[in-house]
């Protein structure tokens, strides 16, 4: 298995820090310091390798074997949607000035990727969701649903008569 430091990895992908830095909402230079810092945090690794197009595993290993490392990743909150399956929830954004839905949802599914869930509204429209952009959830107090925090909201948009995710 190749080893590749984060620069190295955004040349071999043929990608600079400045698109790289317009994809995650930061400075050029904050990138530089990411792809240079020898202890950063595992989320910011993880956004980084996704704005390259990939997904980020860390691994345990040990003489006898490797195990993947759970949690760390972002895959925690993949495993609490997992056991939500048709299951009802209210959404709501993390940020509360963009709106809050009345609604319940049901959670629908997950790709076989783990990038987009898919919540049915009560009504039957879907609205998708990416997966790393569920930020928790809010265990149910009756009589409320649980709540899941998104960042970004949930819009109808006219034109193609269906809900969407938007940051």
């Amino acid at each position: 298995m190749e080893e590749l430091t984060l620069d190295q990895i955004r040349a071999s992908r043929q990608f600079r820090q400045a698109q790289i830095s317009q994809g995650l909402g930061i400075t050029q230079a904050a990138v530089s310091k990411l792809e240079f810092r020898s202890d950063s945090y595992v989320s910011s690794v993880r956004k980084h390798i996704e704005a390259l197009g990939g997904k980020m595993e860390i691994r345990a290993v040990f003489p006898d074997g490797e195990v993947k490392v759970r949690g760390l990743d972002g895959d925690d909150m993949l495993d609490v949607l997992r056991k939500m399956l048709n299951q009802s929830c209210r959404l709501s954004p993390l940020n509360p000035a963009r709106g809050n839905f009345q609604n319940s949802f049901t959670v629908h599914s997950i790709t076989e990727d783990d990038r987009i869930v898919t919540f049915q509204k009560d009504n039957g429209d879907g609205v998708y969701v990416p997966g790393l952009r569920i930020r928790e959830l809010v265990p149910a107090v009756a009589p409320k649903l649980p709540l899941f925090i998104l960042d970004g909201h949930v819009q109808w948009h006219p034109d193609v008569l269906r809900w969407r995710f938007a940051e």
